[in-house]
């Protein structure tokens, strides 16, 4: 039975990367429940995790807060710090998005003390996990204060994909305050803190971050070329999703310059590289965006690809597909 059970994690770990959080969902319950009758605490305790991982993707935030109490109750006795960090920080986003601040808060704090005599790893996720919840809770200076002390850990620890999306967090916060010339010096420090631990899939990420800030200040050019760097790096990647977010990048650009054929020509490509890469989550983004790019000029056409994303929604999502949307 134990290897039942391992498969049906291992299963249901492709499903949630891939984008599926359902029947994810599906693979990790029956997981749990094979682990639970071998008494294996440690195996039911990743599957709860995970579950409420897929729970979590799925909205479904009651669920997701009972899979990782539980979980975390089991892990008390089983798990060692770092896995109790990393699940209570799940649980404190939890609390945020029930908006029961205080508990979320009083997570956050015990992380926190978890992580005092830990590495400066661990103590930057904290920190970076608490920055984004003060921005969700829209407190300007303790997110700002939050984002600098994660900054300078991943530093600290000579983490760079770690120190990149730090900094890629707090561009985007700047980008949602207006702030959008600051965010572009921002992701640019996120591209050299990659580039110089040799990240690179951090490094192609900051890349696209970038290019979308260029975009919002439209630098037509610049954008094109940072899309263009992301896409050598994600040419040397085996099975990478990332020329497929490259494609999306890249239509988005050309339909914000009102050049709708070429905008068309990008998300159609965006849709082959995720149907080749089984990312139905890309799928659907692209799929959308071609619905919409379209309406106004083939509405069966539209509608057909907006019944496409549809179908794909429910494979994905299943009864809150409809939320999903």
């Amino acid at each position: 039975m134990a290897p039942a059970a391992a498969v049906s994690t291992s299963l249901g770990d492709v499903l949630l990367i891939t984008h599926r959080p359902e029947p994810a969902r599906q693979r990790f319950d029956t997981a749990h429940t094979l682990y639970a009758d071998l008494h294996d605490d440690a195996g039911r305790t990743r599957a709860l995790r995970k579950r409420g991982d897929a729970e979590s993707a799925l909205r479904r935030w009651v669920d997701a807060h009972a899979s990782y109490s539980e979980a975390l109750a089991l892990m008390q006795q089983v798990g060692d710090v770092e896995s109790r960090i990393d699940l209570t920080l799940r649980l404190a986003a939890v609390e945020g998005a029930l908006a029961h601040a205080d508990a979320a808060r009083a997570l956050f704090n015990e992380t926190q003390r978890l992580a005092a005599a830990g590495e400066a790893a661990t103590q930057a996720r904290v920190w970076l996990q608490v920055a984004d919840f003060e921005v969700a809770a829209a407190q300007s200076g303790s997110a700002q204060r939050a984002y600098e002390r994660a900054i300078t850990l991943a530093g600290a620890a000579r983490d760079g994909g770690l120190e990149a999306r730090a900094l890629r967090h707090r561009a985007r916060y700047e980008r949602q305050i207006g702030r959008v010339e600051t965010a572009c010096g921002t992701v640019e420090l996120a591209v050299r803190a990659a580039r110089a631990r040799s990240a690179s899939a951090a490094e192609a990420l900051s890349h696209l971050d970038a290019a979308a800030v260029a975009a919002q200040l439209h630098d037509e050019q610049a954008a094109r070329d940072q899309y263009g760097t992301a896409q050598t790096i994600y040419a040397q990647q085996r099975h990478s999703i990332g020329a497929a977010r490259v494609a999306l990048g890249l239509g988005d650009l050309e339909a914000g310059m009102g050049r709708s054929e070429a905008a068309r020509t990008s998300y159609a490509l965006a849709l082959q590289l995720a149907r080749e890469a089984d990312h139905v989550g890309l799928q659907i983004d692209a799929l959308d965006r071609l619905t919409h790019l379209m309406a106004t000029q083939d509405q069966q056409g539209a509608g057909e690809l907006g019944q496409r994303a549809e179908a794909l929604r429910r494979e994905a999502f299943g009864a809150a597909a409809q939320g999903a949307a």
